[in-house]
């Protein structure tokens, strides 16, 4: 299903999903350390990436399956889209890939529940990936009004929760397969959102995005 007006978003996610080739290269890992706590992320810079110009950021929030400290299973799902190189010279944008723990989510609820109360508290891991990315805009030329953040599954579930804590912070959501507050529609009705869930899902009710979709409207 289909909400709100077009971006330049939906146009880097069609390519996105049609692309062929990889650079897993061009990724870079690193550690984020705050407060004692600590969880890895990959980063990749725009293709000829130049620091005296501004660049739009993609945040992606991987699913359940890709949890752990490798900083690598993160790119299960996305490495020959985002990496491809037709994608960085169509689109070039800075990628970035936090990994939540084993044992943690991006938001601490019940997938398989018919809806969810946001929880008045970021979880551990959204708060670490909300203090990242401000670190990654003041350490980078990061557009203010191009930041973007799309997940699959479990993190469809923290792509609805971090639009929801920061309504100000994103251009535009494609939350895939998940579910979010309904009563937080009216903080993101302005919010270009694009979302995506097929009725054979086992993991998540279809329900789920189709209750966002109709809060929203």
């Amino acid at each position: 299903m289909t909400i709100r007006k077009n971006s330049i978003f939906l146009g880097i996610l069609l390519s996105l999903f049609f692309a062929t080739n990889t650079a897993s290269a061009q990724f870079e890992a690193h550690t984020f350390y705050l407060q004692g706590e600590s969880m890895p992320y990959l980063l990749m810079k725009p293709l000829g990436y130049d620091s005296t110009k501004s660049y739009p950021l993609i945040l992606f929030l991987h699913g359940s399956g890709e949890r752990g400290h490798d900083n690598k299973r993160t790119l299960t799902h996305i490495e020959s889209l985002l990496s491809a190189d037709s994608n960085r010279t169509a689109f070039p944008a800075f990628v970035l890939v936090p990994q939540c723990d084993t044992g943690h989510r991006w938001v601490e609820v019940d997938w398989k529940a018919v809806s969810h109360t946001q929880p008045a508290e970021p979880s551990k891991y959204m708060q670490l990936t909300i203090s990242l990315l401000d670190k990654i805009e003041s350490s980078f030329p990061i557009d203010p009004k191009r930041i973007y953040v799309t997940g699959l599954s479990m993190g469809a579930f923290g792509s609805w929760d971090i639009i929801a804590r920061l309504p100000n912070k994103f251009a535009a959501a494609a939350p895939v397969c998940g579910g979010g507050d309904t009563e937080t529609a009216t903080l993101i009705k302005q919010i270009p959102i694009w979302i995506f869930h097929g009725s054979n899902d086992k993991a998540v009710q279809v329900s789920r995005s189709r209750d966002m979709h109709e809060a929203l409207k």
